[in-house]
């Protein structure tokens, strides 16, 4: 137990009042009133203290999943209480990720629940730990603060930028749909397809002359991209790959890059 701003507020009045007694009674007498009235709070604290563990709130940790570098991770506490509680709640994180908020106070009404939810901010791949949780409840008259942990150890694992890689996924997924991408296929093709009469305004230099001799008739062919083209990535792994660029090391930087670079070309069926 922690004591609680209220205990030492009548500590104080304790010491205040001292002076009025000494004038009063004899130095023994006052001092024996003195410390009787310390004894006093304390076992009132005690008792106060022990009724805090009946009405302990409830709290976990949702799963954190895959964290991305350098980005910002949402991570959910659910926090629930039977009676009247103030508390205050603190998560076990790797202490080199910057986060949004460390500390939570919070008041919560009987049955009621509320979730807390700060953001980390991982400048490191690799696998970490999550810690327990770190709870301190005020008893019900307020003397003293209750304090324990709730198990809820996890090892996690930060990836490269993942949530980049989704909303690179999801415009890809936009800019392949529909039929301006089959006209930009037509377009910007290079692999011969078919021939096909030509129509008002298709591109001239598509002309077949030699099938427009044999047809009497204009014809053109349909040219499409290459659809067994070879990506080949290269990421420098050398000692200067290691140094710092706003936060986060240049192999990082680059491998980012190249998981972007392979998305997109795999959401053009380059192999």
């Amino acid at each position: 137990m922690v004591p609680a701003r209220r205990l030492y507020l009548l500590l104080l009045l304790g010491l205040a009042i001292a002076p009025v007694l000494a004038n009063l009674m004899e130095p023994a007498v006052s001092g024996l009133i003195l410390l009787g009235f310390d004894s006093f709070l304390l076992f009132l604290t005690l008792v106060d203290g022990l009724q805090v563990k009946p009405g302990r709130v409830q709290i976990r940790r949702l799963s954190l999943g895959r964290l991305s570098i350098n980005r910002d991770n949402p991570v959910s506490l659910e926090v629930s209480s039977a009676v009247f509680a103030k508390l205050q709640v603190c998560d076990d994180f790797p202490p080199s990720f910057p986060v949004s908020q460390s500390l939570f106070a919070l008041a919560l009404e009987a049955g009621a629940g509320q979730s807390l939810i700060y953001t980390v901010r991982p400048d490191q791949r690799g696998q970490f730990h999550w810690g327990n949780l770190r709870v301190r409840q005020l008893s019900p008259w307020g003397l003293a603060w209750r304090q324990w942990q709730v198990p809820a150890s996890e090892l996690v694992t930060v990836y490269p930028d993942l949530i980049g890689l989704r909303a690179l996924s999801m415009r890809l997924s936009l800019e392949n749909s529909g039929n301006l991408r089959q006209a930009r296929r037509l377009a910007m093709g290079t692999e011969f397809a078919e021939l096909r009469e030509y129509r008002q305004g298709d591109d001239v230099r598509l002309v077949d002359w030699k099938a427009t001799a044999r047809r009497t008739q204009p014809v053109v062919r349909v040219l499409e991209p290459e659809q067994e083209q070879t990506l080949i990535i290269l990421l420098d792994r050398g000692r200067l790959m290691t140094a710092q660029v706003q936060g986060l090391q240049r192999f990082d930087w680059g491998l980012n890059a190249t998981l972007s670079l392979a998305l997109a070309g795999l959401s053009r069926a380059i192999a």
